[in-house]
């Protein structure tokens, strides 16, 4: 039985360099720097080797992994093996096998494959609370819908059990344990909420615009302001849903 060909890679493999030509610059700007410096001809063998690597990733992971991704993680396993080795010949290899492992480790491999759903990623400074119950309600109006996902800043040791007790006497349940932000989630997300004073600099680098909300703190206030702050996040919860997925008649409001 014929194997199947991995999905195109809207990235493109990884192009040979002709010789004499720079990709940057478009002469031989490089050869004549790599004849003066050998360290700038040992680079871009580095460089050379490590998107051998890429390709190798892309094939093995059936392109599910944008291919930037890729890079970053075999410069990243590759610099850390760098740093310790005594001989280097083997490092593309021994690269190859550790970022594959590290994907399988963190379940990069598995998220990508089930990104068929669009992602929100919904962000707080303690993730225990408010992106917690904002999380909870996306899936509960727009069930399997959308991957959803929460996360802090500063994650607190556990989830606020007020809240979750607010939650499920409304018949919604929080499923998420605090867990910090990364990376990776919002390199993944493809729609971004921001709850409360959050600095900027901590989500600027994901490749969608924020969505903003102002919601107050859900900690030490009673059960009267616990339910006006619930109505806020499910209101927002609702407008947002409406934006992004029109066609998708909403359930009632549970508040």
């Amino acid at each position: 039985m014929e194997s199947e060909e991995p999905p195109a890679d809207p990235d493109g493999p990884a192009k040979t360099q002709q010789s004499g030509s720079n990709p940057a610059t478009g002469d031989g700007a490089t050869v004549a720097a790599a004849a003066a410096d050998p360290s700038v001809a040992e680079a871009e063998a580095v460089d050379h080797a490590l998107d051998r690597v890429v390709d190798t990733l892309v094939n093995q992971t059936k392109a599910a992994i944008p291919r930037r991704k890729l890079r970053k993680i075999v410069r990243r396993t590759y610099e850390d093996l760098a740093a310790e080795a005594t001989i280097t010949a083997f490092l593309p290899i021994l690269t190859a096998r550790s970022a594959m492992e590290t994907i399988r480790e963190s379940g990069l491999l598995e998220r990508q494959q089930q990104k068929e759903k669009p992602i929100i990623l919904v962000v707080d400074e303690h993730n225990s609370a408010r992106s917690q119950t904002a999380a909870a309600l996306f899936r509960f109006y727009a069930p399997g819908r959308f991957a959803v996902e929460s996360a802090g800043i500063h994650p607190s040791a556990h989830d606020d059990p007020i809240v979750a007790g607010n939650l499920a006497l409304r018949g919604v349940e929080l499923t998420d344990a605090p867990k910090p932000m990364t990376n990776e989630m919002l390199a993944d997300a493809d729609h971004l909420i921001v709850i409360g004073d959050v600095e900027q600099s901590a989500w600027a680098s994901a490749d969608v615009d924020a969505e903003l909300w102002t919601i107050p703190q859900m900690h030490g206030i009673s059960d009267q302001q616990l339910g006006s702050v619930f109505e806020l996040i499910d209101t927002q919860v609702r407008q947002t849903l409406a934006e992004i997925d029109p066609e998708h008649e909403l359930l009632e409001p549970v508040t």
